[in-house]
This record gives structure tokens, sequence and C-alpha cells, in this order.
């Protein structure tokens, strides 16, 4: 009668080992992935605040001046770059800024480090003219 050894075997190392490295192949795509959606959010949601700080400051800028509103709505279509903070506290990222004003709608398209946000507008006069009385309760 012969002993049987506790020890694995040679065969059975590689095999288990091989094993292991087809599940660190399988596993490593996914984290990087998940590592890489977070920071794509990040940034769409900082190109979607220059887009509406952009609208917000035209808005500002017409809402009382209907000449504004037809020079915003005269001019040719604009493209802009702008210094915009990464949100990962990074170095500042350029953010290209386009505006069109065709049929009385402005157009805020953003792209910010390969994520693109597009937003549109009414260009009209907003507020109520100088001296309205307005009410309160909104009815």
């Amino acid at each position: 009668m012969h002993r049987r050894s506790r020890a694995f075997s040679l065969v059975e190392s590689l095999v288990t080992l091989g094993v292991v490295s087809l599940v660190a192949f399988a596993v490593v795509p996914a984290l990087h992935a998940s590592a890489v959606t977070p920071r794509s959010a990040e940034r769409r949601d900082a190109a979607l605040r220059v887009a509406r700080n952009v609208l917000v400051r035209v808005r500002a800028a017409t809402a009382y001046d209907a000449g504004a509103v037809a020079a915003i709505a005269a001019a040719p279509p604009a493209t802009w770059t702008a210094s915009v903070e990464d949100p990962r506290g990074g170095a500042a990222l350029s953010a290209t800024v386009s505006t069109s004003s065709a049929s009385g709608i402005l157009s805020v398209s953003v792209a910010l480090a390969g994520e693109r946000v597009s937003l549109t507008a009414p260009l009209r006069v907003q507020a109520p003219p100088p001296g309205a009385v307005l009410n309160p309760s909104g009815y």
C-alpha cells in the first residue's frame, strides 16, 4: 500500500492559475467601465450648467428690452470657447459654446471634454412691461 501525497500537483496549480487569470481578465474591463461612467456624468452636468448659464444671461439681457431681442435674433450664429472648472477638481476644461437664434428660438450647444449638451429657449421679452400691475396670487 502506498501513501497519497496531500500537496497539490503542478498540473492542478497551473489549472487554478489559468482559471484565476481568466476571471481577472473578465473583471478588469467591468471595473474600468464603472470608474469612467461617473466622470462622464459629472462632465455632462458641468456642460449642462454652462448651457443653462448662457440661457439665463440671454434671458436677463432681453427681459425688458425688445431691442436686445431683435439684436440677438439678427446676429449670426456664434461660437466661443470658455474655461470651465473640472468637476473632479483637476485643471480647467475648455467648453465650446455655440448659439443660434433662427426663427426666434435660441439654441445653445456646449461641448465639454467629449460630452455634448444642447438646450433651446424662446427668444422674446419675458418680463412684464415696467409699471405693470402684477397680481401676486398668480390668478
